[in-house]
């Protein structure tokens, strides 16, 4: 699973992704990601760790989108 993940991850999400997703479909596939390592940590009885864990991540993954990319020294 975790081989999985990064190879979405790496190939549809990251900045310098070749194929790299628009948002949308781009924030989906982040929260898809998100709320399964949040299930994984639920499953495993962390839930307050499970609750800070989505928190942070669903934060981080929206202000992403507020906050211009830095540009890239060439």
């Amino acid at each position: 699973m975790p081989a999985g993940v990064v190879a979405v991850w790496g190939a549809f999400v990251a900045p310098r992704a070749r194929r790299r997703l628009r948002d949308p479909a781009r924030f989906a596939v982040e929260l898809v990601i998100f709320a399964a390592a949040t299930a994984a940590l639920v499953a495993v009885d962390q839930v307050v760790l499970a609750v800070v864990y989505a928190v942070v991540a669903v934060a981080t993954a929206a202000l992403a989108r507020v906050w211009p990319e830095p540009v890239e020294a060439r």
